[in-house]
This record gives structure tokens, C-alpha cells and sequence, in this order.
């Protein structure tokens, strides 16, 4: 199914709709969601929250070709409310190539890294990468430059120079200007950086069995429209695009530039792997296919789940099953509209208001006469001494006609 169809299958609220669209990019949504937040369960809840508003928010999407930018738009917003973990380091017994392309990468600027693989491993056009990271334009040629400049300081580590140790990588053009000019460290610099190959070397993440399931799921399960309704109105700045504002930009630094520290035996091997990854500039790229957020928006895959097929009724771990999928309405912003579901069966009833106790009328009183209540200033009668019942064991003794004798 083309962009087109998808975008008017969304536009249209079929049922089928969020299925579809996950099945055409929801994998490769995950894998750029994990790779920028460094955990499973936060890169599902990133991935799930942005099918939730590309659905509320399809309509605003102006041209429906961008499907695609529009969607990893979304997920970066997603990916900006949570905190990314602290990047994985290197195995020791990882090669060569791939340890110093882990490590060069991780040295990156969160900004530069983004772009980078939004370019070389999600195929995001150059012309769509402002509009989905938030940043301006050139942001692919500074990333360029920086990724340039941290694999040069990867591979000369090992080769001292007292002058280029008052330049660092944090200022590329310097730096590369102090290789270029330096008799040391020239030679061994590299001439060329192919950062398709860099980022091809990394590891891909695998995407969950249960993903899938998971995600359909929370369109169809009936407890799930309040958390819809608000994952969909938090969104609330879009351009005339239909792009979201650019609150979704990453910030700080991936490994403090720990590769400034790396040791000697360390940096040989970077040497010998590195010569791979700066050769040449062939596209390598690869179409891609933190902290967790808070308890409210983890999602808890179950160890095993049964792969849903596009129409199924998803059966809901908490509810009983329901095919009929319950779409936040796409005028959200002007109102927000949904099927309220009928209540479960952990719903609890409103009590009634309790109702006065009833008086009964002592036997030999008139049936249907209410006493009148005894005036303020009447005293309290004296107990009586026969065994007849007291004021206070009868509530209409004192005011109900006594029983005559014969």
C-alpha cells in the first residue's frame, strides 16, 4: 500500500488503518527509536505514542507523499520527551571496524548522530532532515565535519603530538586544520570519511515479537482511549506542513569525548579497523529497518504473543475481545471525539442516596396518619414506670395515640 492510500486509509479512521501504516514502517520506527534512546521498552512507547498522533494528527499532513519524513518527525518528537541511557561501551572482542565506528559515533553530538543516521540508515532524503529533526539547514554538512573530525582523534590516539593536544575534536574545523598542517600527524590521518560505512558498521537492534501485537492492541482496547486522547493532545505545535514544532531535537553529548582517554592498545586496533571505514565513500547505507520513561507510559510486552493479522480482533489481556476499533476523532484539536466504550465489569456502581429509616406506627394506631412532631417547649416526659416501652425505645411513643382500655 503506497503513502497515498495509507495516508486516506488514516484520514478515513479504517479500522485496518494503524496496522497498516505500522506494518510499512513501524520496524524501521523502532530501530531508529532504540538506537537514539538505548532502551527496548522506551523505544516501544516511542513508537507506539507516534502512530497514536499520526493517527489523531493525519490530517494536518499536507502532502501525503511525506508520509514517510512525517512519521520519524513524529517518532523524534516522542524520542525528545524521554531520557536516553547512557550509551553501551564497546566489546573488547568486537572487530575492529566496528568497535572504532561505536566509538567515533558515540563522541558524536546527540544532534550530529541523529541526522547521521537519519541519513545513512533510515534514507531520510537531505531535503526532508530539517523538517524532521527540528534543526536548521546544513545540519548534514556540520555532522559531516564533526563525524570527520572524532574518527580522526579515534585513529591518531595512539600517535603523540603535544600540539594537538590543545585542540580537541569539539571544534572540527581547528582540528582538522592542526591534521592537515601537522607533519605528525598528517600522514596518518585519513584523507576521506565514509560515514555511510561508519554507521553501517554499527550493530541494528532487534525489534520485538511482540511489538506488533502490542501496538495494534492500544487501538483497539476500550482502556486505552484515555491514554490516546492524551498522548494526541500533547501535541500541540505543528507547521503549515503538518510537521511538528521543533521541540524534538536530542541534546548533549554521547561519550563526553571519551576517545581522548582511549588506550594505546585500544587505539592499535582502532588503527587497523578504521582504514575500512575511511576509504572510499560508497553509499553504504542501510534502510532501517534511557532512562524508560515513567511507570504510566512503559509498555510491558508479554513473553509470548501471537502475531495479529491486519483485521483481526485483538484480544485484549484485560478485556474480553474487541473488534471494533475506537479511533481518536481527527479534529482532536477542535474537540476531542471518541466511542466510549461500555462500562467493564470492574466498574463500580454510584451508590444510591440512603434512605430515611421507615417509622412504623404502633399497632392501634390510625394506618396512614403521620403524628405531628411535639412542639419545642414540650418537656421530656418521665419514663413510665409500668412495662410499657420508654420515648427512647419507641421513636412514635410519644406522639401516637394511646391504646384504649376495653
Amino acid at each position: 500500500m503506497d503513502d497515498h492510500l495509507l495516508v486516506e486509509a488514516l484520514r478515513t479512521h479504517e479500522p485496518d488503518a494503524p496496522a497498516a501504516v505500522y506494518d510499512a514502517y513501524g520496524e524501521a520506527l523502532y530501530s531508529y527509536c532504540r538506537s537514539r534512546l538505548g532502551d527496548d521498552g522506551a523505544a516501544a512507547v516511542a513508537v507506539r505514542d507516534a502512530l497514536i498522533v499520526a493517527d489523531t494528527h493525519v490530517w494536518r499532513l499536507r502532502e501525503p507523499a511525506r508520509l514517510r519524513p512525517w512519521l520519524y518527525a513524529l517518532a523524534a518528537a516522542e524520542c525528545a520527551r524521554a531520557t536516553p541511557a547512557p550509551p553501551e561501551p564497546p566489546d573488547d572482542g568486537e572487530p575492529g571496524p566496528r568497535r572504532a565506528a561505536r566509538r567515533a559515533v558515540a563522541a558524536l553530538s546527540a544532534e550530529a548522530r541523529d541526522v547521521l543516521a537519519l541519513r545513512y540508515v533510515h534514507d531520510v532524503e537531505p531535503g526532508d532532515l530539517a523538517a524532521v529533526t527540528g534543526g536548521a539547514d546544513g545540519g548534514l554538512e556540520r555532522a559531516h565535519r564533526e563525524l570527520e573530525a572524532v574518527l580522526t582523534a579515534e585513529i591518531l590516539a595512539d600517535t603523540p603530538c603535544l600540539d594537538r593536544d590543545s585542540v580537541t575534536p569539539d571544534k572540527p574545523g581547528k582540528y582538522l586544520q592542526h591534521v592537515r598542517d601537522c607533519a605528525v600527524c598528517a600522514p596518518r590521518a585519513p584523507r576521506t570519511v565514509a560515514a555511510a560505512k561508519v554507521f553501517a558498521a554499527l550493530p541494528r537492534p532487534q525489534v520485538p515479537r511482540t511489538l506488533r501485537p502490542e501496538v495494534i492492541a492500544c487501538f483497539r482496547d476500550p482502556e486505552m482511549v484515555g491514554r490516546r486522547l492524551f498522548v494526541a493532545g500533547r501535541v500541540t505545535e505543528f507547521g503549515p506542513d503538518g510537521f511538528p514544532g521543533p521541540s524534538r531535537r536530542p541534546s548533549g553529548r554521547g561519550g563526553r569525548r571519551a576517545f581522548a582517554l582511549v588506550a594505546a592498545a585500544a587505539a592499535l586496533t582502532a588503527v587497523a579497523g578504521g582504514a575500512s571505514l575511511v576509504w572510499g565513500g560508497g553509499s553504504g547505507a542501510t534502510s532501517g529497518v534511557a532512562r524508560s520513561p515513567a511507570a504510566d507510559d512503559r509498555t510491558e510486552f508479554p513473553a509470548e504473543s501471537p502475531r495479529v493479522r491486519v483485521g483481526e480482533p485483538v484480544r485484549s489481556p484485560r478485556t474480553s475481545a474487541s473488534p471494533t476499533a475506537l479511533p481518536v476523532s481527527g479534529t482532536f484539536s477542535q474537540g476531542a471525539q471518541a466511542t466510549l466504550s461500555a462500562p467493564s465489569g470492574r466498574s463500580r456502581p454510584v451508590p444510591a442516596r440512603p434512605r430515611q429509616p421507615h417509622r412504623s406506627v404502633p399497632s392501634g394506631g390510625p394506618v396512614g396518619s403521620r403524628p405531628e412532631p411535639p412542639p419545642e417547649d414540650t418537656p421530656v416526659p418521665t419514663p413510665p414506670t409500668s412495662g410499657e416501652p420508654s420515648a427512647s425505645e419507641s421513636p412514635s411513643a410519644s406522639t401516637a395515640p394511646q391504646r384504649s382500655a376495653g
